[in-house]
């Protein structure tokens, strides 16, 4: 997503005058609320992706209400709770290493390598400061980023796609054995 930061206008593709906003994690909704993307705002100098929770309309409403009767009894809410558990031991095994602090500069340095490979006269000042500190050249930190972000995309991108795979699954359950049957791994298929 591009944004005109003098009319605050988003656009999909990228055009002159435009500057890139950062994606952010759609936020945790409660049991008839619904997350949508609400434009972009500002912070430390780069343009983030907000949100906003609104209710459920009408249909969505009797789209939960219907699965929740079909699966009443049948452990459903334990099996998302299950599943979101399992998603997110998965994620912290590949954060394990890395204290949270840290971990919340990340969006940052993803930019900033990206930024770096398709312009090697790109501005890092995080990444400048960064590798200064550590004592490494620029761009030996800048490519060393860009490598562990596409890893760790690639990889937070398939577990997501396996969480939202079984809660799918979970969802569309109409009999208790469907729900019984359903099991959760969320072993990569290679390394990151």
């Amino acid at each position: 997503m591009w944004i005109n930061p003098e009319t605050l206008e988003l656009s999909a593709e990228p055009a002159a005058n435009l500057e890139r906003v950062m994606e952010t994690q759609c936020p945790l909704t409660e049991r008839l609320e619904k997350a949508v993307p609400d434009g972009a705002e500002l912070i430390d100098g780069m343009w983030q992706q907000t949100w906003r929770i609104e209710p459920l309309d009408a249909a969505e409403v009797a789209q939960v209400v219907e699965a929740e009767r079909v699966n009443s009894g049948l452990s459903f809410g334990q099996l998302c709770t299950k599943n979101n558990a399992a998603y997110e031991t998965a994620i912290a095994a590949l954060t394990s290493a890395y204290p949270p602090s840290e971990i919340a500069t990340w969006e940052r340095q993803r930019a900033e390598s990206l930024a770096w490979s398709i312009n090697a006269d790109a501005p890092t000042p995080w990444i400048d400061i960064a590798s200064t500190a550590r004592g490494i050249p620029r761009d030996e930190y800048l490519a060393r980023t860009l490598i562990k972000a596409t890893q760790f995309a690639q990889a937070s991108a398939y577990l997501t796609g396996l969480r939202q795979r079984y809660e799918h699954d979970i969802k569309s359950a109409t009999t208790a054995e469907q729900l019984a049957a359903i099991t959760f791994d969320y072993t990569l298929p290679v390394a990151p």
